[in-house]
């Protein structure tokens, strides 16, 4: 829910036209729960979803020399006009 107070505080008390949601790995589901939540019940009616990308990065672990892909996902949500 902190995630959530902290877009609804950017769009009304900083007056932000848009924000940027991102996640990586397992935190992927939260970040969309915060967005739907944020579109869906707190500003219900004044922001929209705008954009939303995906994409995996592979890096490699330091320690064992494995690669790993890691998933990302950008929302993009603005107020609409």
């Amino acid at each position: 829910m902190q995630y959530v107070m902290a877009v609804r505080h950017h769009f009304t008390m900083d007056n932000a036209d848009k924000v940027l949601i991102t996640a990586r790995g397992r935190a992927i589901s939260r970040a969309v729960d915060v967005a739907e939540a944020v579109v869906n019940r707190i500003l219900k009616g004044v922001v929209e979803k705008e954009r939303i990308e995906t994409c995996t990065e592979v890096l490699q672990d330091p320690e064992t020399g494995r690669t790993r892909r890691i998933s990302s996902i950008y929302i993009v949500l603005k107020k609409k006009q």
